[in-house]
């Protein structure tokens, strides 16, 4: 089964463009063999990260 192509490849896109299109990203994406990995990220706050002690004084 062949695979529906979601862009033209004669036709050229701005970022706006790909904005534009009824597509999810991941479906875009993949037209470029590129996947899109969602995961959180723990920003950590004052947290003295030389002595290994990573964990301490996160913030979710």
């Amino acid at each position: 089964m062949s695979k529906v192509r979601i862009l033209d490849l004669s036709e050229s896109y701005t970022f706006g463009k790909y904005a534009e299109l009824a597509y999810d990203s991941a479906d875009i994406l993949a037209e470029f063999d590129v996947t899109l990995n969602n995961m959180l990220v723990i920003e950590a706050k004052n947290a003295d990260l030389s002595n290994g002690n990573y964990a301490a004084n996160y913030s979710c």
